[in-house]
């Protein structure tokens, strides 16, 4: 791969970390020797966290509409080279989630408003710059005229990471992320049979976690977080096929993603995170609700369209939602009597 396909420019690279004479340096003149010297660069730079790589081609929200038979959609999002998530949503009717990932085979379907276990053989595929829908599918993602949005998520150190795992009798199943450097969020469901998503963030109480029913954080031991491994316990958790979704939490100023909670009790608010998001997470604990909103799907600071990612239900607008600020978030309904829990996507 050459640096060119990276989505930053060289110029842009060296003046990020102040050594900008390096272009015109005699060294650099032969092409393969600058891809190998600016690719050994960038992955330094990325790992220590210390060089700002452009969302977009990490995460992605792509609007389409269905046509019931074949078609490929550009996010922009390469997750046939990297592997990685992408979340789909019918907007105009209610319809479950459609979750296709790269661990366990693009093919196989997952809803997170549903116990269910995986369902194969879907006419799915990711690609080098989205997804392709090789026939009608189903109502969850190609109906003909029914319209979607699609959160793409690349695998990427410091953004996210997934891995399929199996839980065996007598034994923990253990997971370790070692490039999200630090964890936001985790999602794990077991994917041969019906189970519970189970979800833990870094602003639960330690030991607590959700499950996509109950809404309320308690004390279970399904599954554990400590540092970047996610360890599966045996003896609570049941054997079988796991899916395991982790998040980074990346609070440098060159970071793409934030978790933060919020205290109950608070009136029209903001959250100072440092940069403008495109794409907003949130939970109030004790509601099962699960939102997502997103620039892209026209999402304003008096009205915004809302999608319930526990739900099947179809989008819908609100006021007195969260919405971006150029540093931040406003908070003009206020956080309630709960807990607040949230993820924030940098804008490009």
């Amino acid at each position: 791969m050459s640096f060119r396909d990276r989505k930053i420019s060289r110029r842009d690279l060296l003046k990020q970390i102040g050594v900008g004479t390096l272009l015109t340096s005699p060294f650099l003149a032969a092409p393969n020797r600058a891809d190998a010297f600016f690719n050994a660069l960038l992955m330094k730079k990325k790992k220590e966290g210390s060089v700002l790589i452009p969302s977009s081609g990490i995460y992605n929200t792509t609007i389409y509409t269905g046509n019931g038979g074949t078609q490929s959609i550009t996010t922009l999002a390469d997750l046939d080279t990297a592997g990685g998530l992408v979340w789909i949503k019918r907007r105009d009717s209610a319809a479950s989630h459609a979750l296709f990932d790269t661990a366990r085979g693009a093919e196989n379907m997952l809803s997170s408003d549903t116990a269910a276990a995986s369902v194969g053989t879907q006419p799915f595929a990711v690609t080098s710059t989205g997804f392709t829908i090789t026939s009608s599918g189903t109502t969850n993602y190609n109906a003909n005229g029914a319209t979607y949005v699609a959160w793409s998520f690349k695998r990427q150190p410091k953004f996210f990471d997934l891995s399929a795992v199996t839980k065996s009798a007598g034994s923990d199943a253990v997971v370790n992320f070692p490039d999200l450097a630090e964890l936001g969020m985790v999602m794990v469901k077991r994917t041969d049979s019906t189970g519970d998503w189970y979800m833990w963030h870094r602003g639960l109480n330690p030991g607590n976690l959700f499950t996509h029913t109950n809404g309320t954080e308690t004390a279970m031991n399904h599954f554990t977080v400590s540092g970047t491994t996610i360890i599966l316990n045996n003896g609570t958790i049941e054997n079988g096929t796991y899916i395991v979704y982790a998040w980074a939490h990346d609070s440098s100023t060159t970071g793409n993603i934030y978790f933060g909670s919020v205290a109950n009790g608070h009136g029209a608010t903001t959250f100072t995170i440092g940069w403008e998001p495109q794409a907003l997470y949130y939970k109030g604990n004790g509601f099962a609700n699960w939102t997502y909103f997103d620039t892209v799907r026209g999402d304003t600071n008096t009205t915004q369209k809302v999608l319930v990612l526990t739900y099947a239900s179809a989008e819908a607008s609100y006021s007195n939602q969260p919405y971006p600020l150029s540093t931040g978030i406003s908070w003009p309904g206020g956080v309630g009597p709960v807990k607040l829990l949230y993820m924030a996507i940098r804008k490009p």
